[in-house]
């Protein structure tokens, strides 16, 4: 994250312009508030191994260029880990875990979770 933020840094200069840039300042500026959700989501295999941010990479690329570490410490880190993680195309992205996501979106294409929502508010879960 470090290396992807200074160079995030060297490109706010040159950048100017540009419309993801823009936003990113304007991200930036606002991180430090309680208009920014502090929450970030993260997934691995375990604790002990790399961690992919599943949600939340712009906030905390701009809360590190912010140079605010108040903007820092205001983060939640909620951490999915499974062995399974490496099957899983935002976790470890290659052609078979791409496939096998495709694959799941097919079959799952006519699914409607407020049908099982549903169903579980009817037996009391």
């Amino acid at each position: 994250m470090k290396d992807v933020v200074e160079r995030l840094r060297l490109k706010l200069e040159e950048s100017a312009d540009d419309q993801f840039f823009s936003k990113l300042r304007v991200l930036t500026a606002s991180v430090g508030t309680d208009v920014v959700n502090p929450t970030v989501l993260l997934i691995g295999v375990d604790g002990k191994g790399p961690l992919t941010i599943l949600d939340g990479n712009h906030r905390m690329a701009a809360a590190m260029l912010s140079d605010s570490s108040p903007a820092l410490h205001r983060f939640r880190f909620v951490c999915g880990f499974s062995p399974e993680m490496t099957s899983c195309c935002w976790y470890h992205t290659n052609v078979n875990t791409l496939l096998r996501y495709l694959k799941n979106v097919v079959r799952y294409v006519s699914y409607d979770a407020e049908t099982d929502i549903g169903r579980f508010q009817e037996r009391g879960f």
